[in-house]
């Protein structure tokens, strides 16, 4: 099977029943031919109030946003609503967002813009777009820091040359050894310093962990914006869990963590989510250690 064809494939299913944004989406990818470009339809953005906003397209490897404006968006509170959202992204990602409207709004009686809303007019908007991804494409080709979206994105070798893991750039690996391969680290299946997880030596207090939602022994819950994990010991007694939090709380132990999740092609594979920490407060409060993001990227050393 070829992963990236599945998972292109897949995406474009996804937006099926949205009409316009589904044109406007594909005749992008098409024009673009070019498949050294990762891009996912939907893709969650952190909100300042702790929600999260879904952006219509979005080239994680340019950090290029592209939003399709439906007849909805023609309405007076949505347009607030749309510019709050988009400097609310822009400031938590610096994502550059370019629009695209496709129904003309009704209070604009400026027949020079009817143009716009036509097919022709749409497709010129469209081009437009792709001119500036392009653009932005060979700038990053020029400076040395464009990487390609592989068809062996899944391999120790990808991230190796890659160097660096980025939580928005949807990377993934197959398994812990995978992921201790990318580390210059053989795992010893016996004596992990945490259940799925390893430590780093040259890094003090810092492990590499690889948390599955279930085990025998944990539940982890990574939050829908995933910001916060929270990890809580089955069956164990108050005194336990007490126990297990002052610990945590005295240990100060950073997590570069890769919670194993279901992509989109429906296989289980453990993506990384950021750099965690232990989140004092939360940790208090609950009945479990709460661990909070300090970062959505990790460079190799």
């Amino acid at each position: 099977m070829d992963y990236k064809l599945d998972y292109i494939a897949r995406l474009f299913r996804k937006i099926a029943h949205k009409r316009f944004e589904s044109y406007a989406i594909q005749r992008i990818w098409n024009k673009l031919s070019d498949d050294r470009i990762h891009f996912v339809t939907q893709q969650y953005f952190q909100r300042s109030d702790g929600s999260f906003a879904l952006a219509d397209l979005f080239f994680p490897q340019l950090n290029i946003i592209v939003e399709i404006d439906e007849a909805q968006h023609n309405i007076e509170d949505n347009k607030i609503l749309d510019a709050i959202r988009s400097k609310e992204i822009t400031a938590v990602s610096g994502a550059v967002i370019r629009r695209i409207p496709i129904c003309k709004d009704p209070a604009d009686i400026d027949p020079s813009n009817d143009a716009k809303y036509t097919l022709s007019g749409i497709n010129k908007q469209i081009d437009e777009v792709v001119d500036f991804i392009k653009e932005a494409i060979a700038d990053k080709e020029k400076n040395g820091s464009f990487h390609i979206w592989s068809g062996d994105f899944l391999s120790v070798e990808y991230h190796k040359e890659k160097g660096y893991f980025s939580a928005n750039e949807f990377d993934y690996v197959r398994s812990i050894d995978d992921a201790a391969a990318i580390f210059g680290i053989k795992v010893k299946h016996r004596g992990f310093l945490r259940p799925g997880g390893f430590n780093l030596p040259d890094e003090d207090n810092t492990i590499v962990w690889c948390p599955a939602s279930i085990n025998k022994i944990w539940t982890n819950t990574l939050s829908s914006d995933r910001f916060f994990i929270r990890e809580r010991k089955n069956e164990a007694t108050d005194e336990e869990r007490r126990v297990i939090k002052t610990n945590a709380l005295n240990t100060k132990e950073k997590r570069i963590v890769f919670f194993k999740e279901k992509d989109v092609l429906g296989f289980n594979f453990y993506r990384f989510v950021g750099v965690f920490e232990i989140d004092e407060e939360r940790t208090n409060q609950e009945d479990c250690r709460v661990w909070i993001r300090k970062s959505d990227r990790y460079d190799i050393k």
